[in-house]
C-alpha cells in the first residue's frame, strides 16, 4: 500500500473532505528527496520538524516532566518546524501528478 493510498483511506474513514498537511519524522524524513516526492505523488504538504528523532526526545520530555522541568502543557511551545515541503509544486510538475490522473 502506498502513501497515497493510506492517506485516501484515512480520508474516507474518517469522514473528512480533504488533508492538507502530513506531520512527519523519524530517519527516512531527513531525506528531502524522499519528503518532496511524497508531496508531489500525495499533492500534501509534508512538514518536518527541527528534531526528527522524535522517540528519544519523547523519552527525555517525559524525564523532564517526571523531574518537574517542565510542565505537560510546555511540550507543545517546544516544536518548530524545520521545513514544509508545499504540494503546490505538483502544479509546476503535471506529469508527476500520478494520483490525481489515476482518478
Amino acid at each position: 500500500m502506498s502513501v497515497h493510498d493510506l492517506l485516501s483511506t484515512f480520508i474516507k474513514e474518517l469522514n473528512v473532505q480533504h488533508l492538507t498537511d502530513l506531520n512527519v519524522d523519524g530517519g527516512a524524513s531527513k531525506n528531502s528527496l524522499l519528503m518532496e516526492t511524497q508531496c508531489l505523488f500525495s499533492n500534501i504538504n509534508i512538514i518536518r520538524p527541527k528534531i526528527i528523532e522524535t522517540t528519544v526526545y519523547g523519552v527525555a520530555l517525559a524525564a523532564a516532566i517526571g523531574a518537574n522541568l517542565l510542565e505537560e502543557s510546555d511540550i507543545q511551545t517546544l516544536w518548530r518546524k524545520e521545513r514544509t515541503f508545499n504540494h503546490s509544486l505538483c502544479h509546476d510538475y503535471p506529469h508527476l501528478n500520478y494520483y490525481e490522473r489515476k482518478k
